[in-house]
């Protein structure tokens, strides 16, 4: 299984450059503020709590050419909760991460509701600090479901799907709330108990993989209107997926804030809880590709026996 405390949640947020981030050849692509509980599905409705149950992150994140000192040398956390932000030269972002928290309670003490502050160090002209604070509010306000696959086209086999990729792969997903919230229906900026969802669904394995499915659930704040209260499904035909083992993974995240900031391309920085599910799915060849590699194991092993016993009558 891929390791989920890689898992990075990314708001499409289509905002222009504002005056500090145009024309940097190095630019911030978004922040983000995140509790989040992470499950595994084992079944057709059983979810488990993964290995590292519930996580506190902060993500300031750049796109391709940024470096450890390009658009900016460091960054930090303060607020409720304090720390210092690392570079990642894979993901090409600063990071704090926090993976240790096993229960919820453990989670909120340790990164409380109320407002944090990331700040960071400017490698652009004009030179100084920038700063954003967002907010996260109690958890259970966010009625948050647990996030759940349907799958059809194959069927679970020992806590893992497994289907032929000559079959169709469909995955519905479930409502992300447990309770029909009503969000307020205010753009991205703004700083309400509730914006909406996000939903992302990715599919990860054979050395790639990327997110097949995304988008604003119940309420969009980019338009400020109603939105799907639940994510469309997504289909794979056959032959989308070559054989082998991947991850699929699905994550909710209730938007609790966002503030309007000059440090990101997408000129907000958001504060979330998230919910994330993870499956493990297994493609196997088709049924005539089975029956090849049978008659070619069978022929080996008619040529392996005749060998044999050829050099011993010798």
């Amino acid at each position: 299984m891929k390791n989920t405390q890689l898992l990075k949640v990314v708001l499409l947020i289509g905002a222009g450059l504002s005056a500090v981030t145009a024309g940097r050849a190095q630019a911030l692509t978004d922040i983000t503020v995140e509790r989040m509980e992470q499950h595994v599905q084992i079944g057709a409705s059983t979810t488990v709590a993964a290995p590292a149950p519930y996580v506190f992150r902060v993500d300031v994140d750049g796109d391709d050419s940024t470096s450890s000192t390009d658009p900016i040398t460091s960054a930090t956390l303060s607020g409720v909760a304090t720390g210092t932000l690392d570079y990642s030269v894979s993901s090409k972002a600063w990071r704090f991460q926090d993976y240790t928290r096993a229960t919820l309670t453990d989670l909120t003490t340790a990164y409380p509701n109320g407002n944090y502050t990331v700040s960071a160090f400017v490698n652009e002209v004009p030179y100084g600090v920038g700063s954003v604070t967002v907010s996260l509010a109690d958890p259970t306000s966010s009625h948050l479901a647990i996030p759940l696959m349907t799958l059809t086209g194959g069927s679970w086999v020992e806590n893992r799907y497994v289907i032929n990729n000559s079959a169709t792969l469909t995955i519905d997903m479930n409502e992300p709330y447990t309770t029909n919230p009503a969000p307020t229906l205010l753009p991205l900026g703004t700083t309400p108990n509730l914006l909406g969802y996000h939903y992302d669904l990715g599919i990860y394995g054979n050395g790639g993989g990327e997110t097949v499915a995304e988008g604003f659930l119940v309420c969009d704040p980019l338009k400020s209107e109603s939105a799907p209260d639940k994510p469309p499904s997504f289909t794979a035909l056959p032959g989308t997926l070559a054989p082998g083992n991947y991850n699929v993974e699905l994550i909710y995240d209730a938007i609790q804030s966002s503030t309007e900031t000059s440090l990101a391309t997408t000129g907000v920085a958001v504060g979330l809880y998230g919910a994330q599910t993870v499956l493990n799915l297994t493609v196997i060849p088709e049924p005539s590709t089975w029956t090849l590699l049978a008659g070619l194991a069978s022929l080996g092993f008619v040529w392996l026996r005749r060998f044999r016993v050829q050099s011993r009558s010798r």
